[in-house]
C-alpha cells in the first residue's frame, strides 16, 4: 500500500512539471539547411565615404531573426576551384595606368535580418583602390538551423 501511495504523488509531481514548461516546434521551410551562390562584380562594391572598407549587400531572405539567433551562418569566397572560409585574405589584381598590381585583400562579412554584406578592406586597414575592371568574386553562404 505504501507504494501506490508513494508512486502516485511523484507522477502528479512529474506530470505538473512538464505541463509548466514550455516547447515549439520551429520549421525551417522542409530542410534545415540552405545555401546561396552569388557573384559580385566590380561595380557592385560600394564605398559610403564613412567608413574605411569597401562592400556589398546580398539580399536574402534565408537570414531571419531566428536564424541569427539559433542557427549557424557560415560565408565562404572562391578562390580558384576552392571555396575557403571568410574572414580570409585574397589577392586581388587591379589594373593600373601603369600595368597590373596586386594587392592582398582582407574580405569578411556581417550578417543582418534578410542580407548578408561582404566587406572587402586593405590589410593595413585602407580602403581598396583600383577595382575598376578587376575579376568579379564568387561567394558561397550557407545557413543551417539546429534539428531538434
Amino acid at each position: 500500500m505504501k507504494k501506490r501511495t508513494l508512486i502516485l504523488p511523484l507522477l502528479m509531481a512529474l506530470v505538473l512539471g512538464l505541463s509548466m514548461t514550455s516547447c515549439s516546434d520551429e520549421y525551417f521551410g522542409d530542410s534545415n539547411t540552405r545555401a546561396m551562390t552569388t557573384t559580385v562584380y566590380w561595380n557592385d562594391w560600394v564605398d559610403d565615404g564613412q567608413t574605411s572598407y569597401l562592400y556589398a549587400e546580398v539580399p536574402w531572405d534565408a537570414i531571419t531573426p531566428d536564424v541569427l539567433n539559433v542557427g549557424t551562418v557560415v560565408a565562404y569566397v572562391y578562390d580558384g576551384d576552392y571555396q575557403c572560409p571568410l574572414p580570409y585574405v585574397i589577392p586581388i589584381t587591379y589594373t593600373t595606368n601603369t600595368g597590373e598590381v596586386t594587392v592582398a585583400e582582407n574580405i569578411s562579412y556581417d550578417l543582418a535580418p534578410g542580407k548578408v554584406t561582404f566587406r572587402m578592406q586593405d590589410l593595413d586597414g585602407g580602403m581598396p583602390e583600383g577595382l575598376t575592371n578587376s575579376a568579379p568574386m564568387t561567394f558561397r553562404v550557407v545557413v543551417s538551423m539546429p534539428v531538434d
